[in-house]
């Protein structure tokens, strides 16, 4: 008997104007009145509560009542795994980090956005405060990348300047670089972000 339903968020949940349809959320509630256990599985941090209303034209009690059926989550790609109220964090180890990170610096205009325990952010370069906004968190709220040292990073992204608008492909070099330093140490995507019309 399946006692756990997992979804992903976007092309999933979310359609593409990141909002959930009335006929989701009522099968969602179905699910819950079931017995169904529900869970989110996203690379996104656990502030969908936070992010959510920024990319789409959320009412925040709808979006309360709908992240209240959730029991919990997979995010950051499995770097947090959340069960109601308790977090369990997979850090990423801090060698591989410093060598990440120093491989970026030799790149001029690649940013690096660290995420770290407890939903700390912390990127190479500022970003717009719209973006912010975006990750889930408020400028005054990110640390400096050089005063990250003792933090926990549980994902590290790495992009051009821009995280939204980012289309052009990272350099090769660097792409190999960063490859051979996650090898048998840490899990490594290459995606594409393509720019949203509506935004």
């Amino acid at each position: 008997m399946i006692k756990a339903l997992f979804f992903d968020l976007d092309g999933t949940l979310l359609n593409s104007k990141t909002e959930i349809s009335d006929k989701t959320r009522t099968t969602l509630k179905k699910c819950v009145e079931k017995g169904y256990k529900l869970f989110i599985a996203t690379t996104r941090p656990p502030l969908l509560h936070r992010m959510l209303p920024n990319q789409a034209n959320w009412d925040e009690d709808i979006l309360a009542g709908i992240l209240s059926l959730f029991t919990g989550g997979s995010y950051y790609n499995g770097g947090c795994i959340k069960i109601g109220e308790m977090k369990d964090y997979i850090s990423i180890p801090d060698e591989i980090v410093g060598k990440i990170i120093r491989s970026v610096q030799n790149h001029d205009k690649i940013n690096i956005a660290l995420q770290f325990e407890g939903e700390k952010h912390a990127f190479r370069f500022p970003l717009e405060d719209k973006e912010y906004k975006r990750w889930g968190v408020a400028a005054d709220e990110v640390l400096p990348l050089n005063q990250a040292n003792n933090m926990k990073a549980v994902k590290i992204l790495v992009f051009n300047s821009s995280l939204i608008d980012s289309v052009s492909p990272i350099n090769e070099k660097l792409v190999s670089e960063l490859k051979s330093i996650c090898t048998d140490n840490a899990k490594f995507y290459l995606i594409s972000c393509e720019p949203n019309p509506d935004n």
